[in-house]
């Protein structure tokens, strides 16, 4: 087949398949497409500890597989269309990054939330024992 890109060192590549009805094309289209999989278990497994999960039930592993797929599609779609860097004066360039951003945003909309409603503070703090964190928290 040749070269993959410009970058390729390789000259030649061999792809085997069982599915002897799909050309050339079709069986190195389809290849492709296994790379952005690939890539995506890959940002799965280092951010959001895809692997390390243990429990034995089929239902409990597929909630949180598809968690994890909910939260990662989140992340990759705010990576392409939030800009981020408008809001929040930080270079975010990796998934881990990302989250944290979010986490960043989502403490600020909650301390501004808690400083603007007094009820909502209230009922908050109500199981916090330290005053020094609540005042800490209200200024």
């Amino acid at each position: 087949m040749g070269k993959w890109s410009p970058e390729d060192d390789k000259s030649c590549h061999i792809l085997i398949t069982n599915n002897l009805s799909l050309d050339y094309k079709k069986a190195c289209a389809l290849y492709r497409l296994r790379w952005g999989i690939e890539h995506a278990f890959q940002e799965l497994k280092d951010s959001f500890y895809f692997d390390h999960y243990q429990v034995r039930h089929k239902e409990k592993i597929m909630r949180y597989w598809m968690l994890c797929f909910l939260v990662w599609t989140l992340i990759y779609w705010i990576k392409q269309n939030a800009y981020l860097h408008k809001i929040i004066s930080c270079n975010t360039s990796t998934c881990n990054e990302y989250k944290q951003a979010l986490l960043m945003l989502i403490n600020f909309s909650s301390y501004a939330a808690l400083r603007k409603n007094d009820l909502l503070r209230t009922e908050y703090f109500a199981s916090i024992k330290s005053q020094r964190f609540k005042n800490a928290c209200y200024n």
